[in-house]
């Protein structure tokens, strides 16, 4: 719960500051570039981040490699190199839109020199990160944030910004930073849960942020469902489902509608499309 509040906080600060970094930064939460079903994987293998490292902070191969299997995390053997290097000028700082657009890029990179041009792309990106950023950066590349957070918890900090501070129609307007300030904590962790089912609803429908923020940003949560609907050549989300204590609440949720029942077989479940 307090990691959902922390994302919310910070979704909310760039729905007022910065609406445009709101999708870059979904995905760099869920350590992706595009739609799941695009299929864009960054495609670096761990030698090559290896080696860019190697190259950038002038340590030999073999330290990071023997660095690596002690600590188990390339990423903490990232950062304790960078920290150790001294630059003659201190780069530009990442934004959150630059960093998304450098690794789309690098996902995007084809043909027989892509992967020089990958390393390339990585040592001027990794040459500029402070701190942690190196951390996580590499761990990006990798493709193991580990920072304890599922696609489920990112949906429901959306819905919880959106819903203390709506994206509002009239951008002259000054932005309620606190819609529920004056509400009990029940009705604002309702309000909040209503809104997060929409948006995990919706993304079943319509697996695509792409889509989804753009119609939160423009037309707020109540436009959400007519506009994000499913569509030809978008797979749907498999198994959206609430798990219920018994067959009797089966039977009270659909009291007086029909509806068809199969059996759920354990194993492999496709889709094509």
């Amino acid at each position: 719960l307090r990691m959902i509040e922390i994302l919310s906080n910070y979704f909310r600060s760039v729905i007022v500051l910065s609406p445009s970094d709101l999708l870059p930064s979904i995905y760099l939460c869920l350590n992706q570039v595009a739609p799941a079903f695009e299929g864009l994987e960054l495609g670096v293998a761990e030698t090559n981040i290896m080696k860019a490292i190697a190259q950038t902070t002038g340590r030999s191969l073999q330290q990071i490699k023997s660095d690596s299997q002690t600590t188990g995390d390339l990423g903490i053997v990232a950062e304790r190199s960078k920290s150790n290097q001294r630059m003659m000028f201190t780069p530009a700082a990442h934004t959150v839109q630059a960093m998304f657009t450098k690794l789309k890029g690098i996902a995007q990179m084809s043909g027989s020199t892509s992967m020089q041009k990958k390393v390339d792309t990585i040592k001027g990106i990794f040459v500029a990160c402070r701190q942690s950023e190196a951390r996580y950066f590499v761990r990006s590349l990798l493709g193991k944030l580990r920072i304890g957070l599922a696609e489920q918890s990112v949906l429901q900090a959306l819905g919880q910004s959106v819903t203390l501070t709506p994206p509002i129609e009239n951008k002259e307007e000054p932005y309620n930073l606190n819609a529920l300030a004056s509400r009990s904590d029940a009705t604002i962790k309702q309000k909040c849960d209503e809104t997060a089912l929409i948006i995990k609803t919706v993304y079943c429908h319509c697996p695509d942020y792409n889509q989804i923020v753009a119609v939160l940003l423009e037309d707020g949560i109540d436009s959400l469902k007519e506009k994000c609907q499913m569509k030809p050549g978008i797979p749907l989300k498999p198994m959206l489902a609430h798990p219920t204590k018994g067959i009797h609440e089966v039977l009270e949720r659909f009291d007086g509608i029909e509806f068809t029942s199969e059996w759920k077989y354990d194993g492999e479940r496709a889709q094509i499309h």
